[in-house]
């Protein structure tokens, strides 16, 4: 496991592990990692709106380099909620219907500051979603312009009046036999 991504086991008098401390660790870490890729999306942002595309690059090869470290912590929490649980799979919500009374305050916290995270994180992709393609919309209407082609979508229709029917196409097919 990466460095950035491991989480440390808890360990109890007898040195055995603490599930549920533990997985309260694998929590936070995952928080962190999601905290993350949110500054990673606000770089995005600004290398956008600088039209720098070397810091989108930078920011995208960075989201890449977090998510494979959140798989890892996602794989690690699944063992230590199988531990704790005996459900691998389980859910923040359920986690604490299957702890019960075991459940503690400090995982409590970490499961919600884990979601707290993760809904933050779903706001900023679609708000990067929309800037990124209004960008690629406007890139685009700029480069016909450029060309000196209508930013109006072709009208292939035979019945189409001629005002609104495409002329002056095959700028870009090489005409020489």
């Amino acid at each position: 496991m990466s460095a950035a991504g491991a989480a440390r086991l808890s360990v109890v008098d007898g040195g055995a592990v603490d599930p549920i401390a533990s997985l309260a660790e694998a929590l936070r870490g995952e928080a962190r990692l999601l905290h993350q890729l949110v500054h990673l999306l606000q770089e995005q942002r600004t290398a956008v709106a600088r039209d720098d595309l070397d810091g989108v690059n930078d920011s995208v090869h960075g989201a890449q380099r977090v998510l494979l470290t959140l798989k890892e912590a996602r794989t690690r929490r699944r063992t230590l909620l199988q531990l704790a649980t005996g459900v691998p799979d389980a859910s923040l919500e359920e986690i604490e219907t299957y702890l019960g009374r075991r459940m503690t305050p400090a995982l409590r916290a970490a499961a919600d500051d884990l979601h707290a995270a993760a809904q933050l994180l779903s706001s900023q992709v679609d708000m990067n979603q929309r800037i990124l393609r209004t960008a690629i919309r406007t890139g685009d209407r700029l480069i016909r312009e450029a060309y000196g082609q209508s930013t109006q979508p072709p009208v292939y229709a035979p019945d189409a009046p001629p005002e609104t029917r495409q002329t002056g196409g095959g700028l870009i097919i090489n005409r020489q036999v």
